[in-house]
């Protein structure tokens, strides 16, 4: 009697014990499976982001010769495409080139010093209130004046005539805009004469800006089949519109694009 009463706690403790070990060994491979099918999701988004990368980098080129803002929708559409598993991608553009260029890589000096000197007559003039859409890391040192916000109007016055003008050069264009819905040539004429901006500074003042957009933003949007609402991945580019120089990227991976980058879906 006393032999069982010995047994007994021991069966139990062995078979608490297997249980134990089946559970770890359930759990690691759950987790094992798990690791796998990440990496391999993750292996799938990477291959569908670069033919989706490689697919709108040949796209660009059918762009040449055409005006680039005549194809686009009020809301920056241009184009979707269709995926093999039924689902498909939106594909926006927008002008790129409203923004001071951060990045003097490939620069040269004169463009290094225009850069740069347009960044510190921006400092100058808002401090720490900067906005992040005020910069990109790539494209072309012009800004265009019709997508670039008034304190880099300002700031591109500024570094050209030496403090001396600004702010009535950007008031007169935001005028213009607003009168007209765009600048035109002789609006940006007309505000370099109310500023009283002399032929050296205006010569400085066009290597500054300019009014036709070489630079484009790409905003593109995947959707899964039957997905309504909001996309599961968002991807952001730049590229310059075909026939243009400019920098090129040391990335070949990124095609035409000059930068490309994961964006957040909200």
């Amino acid at each position: 009697m006393t032999r069982r009463a010995f047994v007994l706690p021991v069966v139990i403790f062995l078979a608490l014990l297997v249980g134990v070990v089946a559970a770890l060994l359930l759990e690691r491979q759950s987790a094992h499976t798990l690791a796998v099918e990440r990496q391999a999701a993750s292996y799938r988004d990477r291959h569908f982001e670069k033919g989706v990368r490689e697919v709108l980098s040949a796209w660009t080129d059918s762009l040449s010769g055409q005006a680039i803002e005549n194809l686009i929708g009020d809301d920056g559409h241009v184009l979707d495409l269709a995926t093999a598993d039924g689902g498909w991608v939106e594909v926006y553009l927008f002008d790129g080139q409203g923004s001071a260029l951060t990045d003097p890589t490939g620069l040269t000096q004169e463009e290094h010093d225009d850069a740069a000197g347009l960044l510190d007559a921006l400092a100058a003039i808002v401090g720490d209130r900067t906005n992040p859409a005020w910069f990109r890391p790539v494209g072309p040192v012009k800004i265009c004046v019709n997508s670039a916000p008034p304190e880099l109007l300002e700031a591109a016055a500024s570094y050209a005539t030496g403090g001396k003008a600004g702010r009535r050069f950007a008031r007169e264009l935001m005028d213009a805009k607003s009168r007209k819905g765009a600048i035109e040539a002789p609006d940006l004429e007309t505000a370099k004469g109310a500023d009283r901006i002399g032929a050296e500074e205006r010569v400085v003042l066009d290597r500054l800006l300019t009014l036709k957009t070489e630079l484009w933003a790409m905003v593109i949007d995947v959707y899964p089949p039957g997905a309504k609402g909001v996309p599961t991945a968002r991807y952001g580019a730049r590229f310059l519109a075909p026939g243009v120089g400019g920098r090129s990227t040391s990335m070949q991976a990124l095609g035409k694009f000059l930068s490309w980058e994961s964006l957040p879906v909200e």
